[in-house]
């Protein structure tokens, strides 16, 4: 029984040796990894250095042109990822209205929102902005903007050291009268009437009213206190000044065009990187997309605005107005001739857009 009992034991120590060999090897420990050096922080992005172009405008902001405009900044940074950005001075707070295109030229202001018609006594040609009774309706100057921009912005590299890049229509200033509607051109005589420029004053002459230069600006003031008992504004401006508060007639007959514009002074366009000069021109011909738009969308609301305000609106007749352009083209002849091509070529482009669009009324 001895012998069993050993007999066993040796098979089982036997077994446990095998059964242990036969185990995994216990795994060596790995060395421990050598610190690594903390990485530097990476460094910060160099600040956007942004070049700041004041734009000097006549407008005021509570405009519907003016709403647009203030838009546009914002989108013009974003655009040039900070490196340009433009601040606007709003109703010649920078400098005056007469003085923005000058302003320009110098860099006073890099650039400027002005009508073209006041500085016709720079250049004749600027005359052509307000040519009396060349358009027969607001369509016919939205086409007309766009193929003259190119022709305006020609003068001003010539002769004022600035671009050209937006030709808009104010619309076409219409008469307001304080005494007495105006019905036909022999209403117009003895008039003391607000003018901006030497064309209205011309056009006044013709039909034998007199001319006032004062700044729109100032023209409710001037209404109120009797300087002047008539004013030639776009019908937005009678809308925007309350101007049936002092003036109770208004006659339409797209009467006097008047063209505006914006321009950037010429070195710092030229010192602009290409893709910048690609921006500025692309948002400022949506603007100027923008503003015809309004203009001609807004147009029967306006005068619905004014006649719910008590304004007394009269609407030319084609047969009056026929009268009205045969009488005024010798005046128009004495603008249009001494500017040369440019007169020509202004004359095609009135030709052209009034065969698409027939006077109304």
């Amino acid at each position: 029984m001895k012998k069993w009992l050993l007999a066993l034991m040796v098979v089982v120590l036997v077994g446990g040796l095998l059964l242990s060999g036969c185990g995994e090897a216990k795994p060596e420990p790995k060395p421990s990894p050598s610190p690594q050096p903390s990485p530097s922080p990476s460094p910060s992005p160099a600040p956007v250095k942004t070049t700041v172009l004041r734009l000097a405008t006549y407008n005021a902001n509570v405009t519907d042109t003016g709403m647009l405009l203030e838009k546009l900044p914002a989108r013009f940074k974003e655009r040039t990822g900070g490196r340009y950005a433009i601040e606007l001075y709003w109703s010649d707070s920078l400098v005056p209205m007469f003085e923005i295109m000058d302003a320009v030229r110098t860099g006073a202001a890099e650039m400027g929102d002005w009508p073209f018609g006041p500085f016709a006594s720079q250049d004749i040609r600027f005359a052509a902005a307000e040519i009396p009774l060349s358009y027969n309706n607001l369509e016919a100057i939205r086409d007309a903007s766009g193929l003259m921009l190119p022709e305006y912005s020609k003068i001003m590299e010539e002769k004022f050291n600035q671009k050209g890049i937006c030709v808009y229509p104010i619309g076409c200033l219409e008469i307001g009268s304080v005494n007495k509607p105006i019905k036909t051109m022999e209403d117009m005589k003895g008039l003391m009437c607000q003018s901006i420029s030497p064309q209205v004053a011309g056009f006044l002459d013709t039909f034998g009213a007199a001319g006032a230069s004062i700044s729109p600006i100032e023209v409710y003031q001037s209404l109120e206190k009797g300087i002047v008992d008539s004013t030639l504004q776009a019908p937005g401006k009678f809308e925007e000044a309350q101007l049936w508060e002092v003036v109770p007639y208004l006659t339409i007959g797209f009467l006097m065009p008047a063209h505006a514009g914006l321009s950037i002074n010429l070195d710092v366009y030229n010192k602009m990187p290409e893709d910048v000069q690609d921006i500025l021109v692309d948002e400022f011909y949506q603007l100027q997309l923008d503003y015809v738009g309004i203009i001609i969308d807004k147009f029967e609301e306006i005068l619905t605005t004014l006649t719910d305000n008590g304004m007394e609106i009269y609407y030319l007749p084609k047969a009056e107005r026929d009268r009205w352009v045969e009488a005024i083209q010798p005046f128009n002849h004495s603008l249009l001739d001494p500017m040369g091509d440019f007169g020509v070529r202004y004359q095609e482009i009135a030709d052209e857009v009034n065969a698409k669009y027939p006077y109304p009324y």
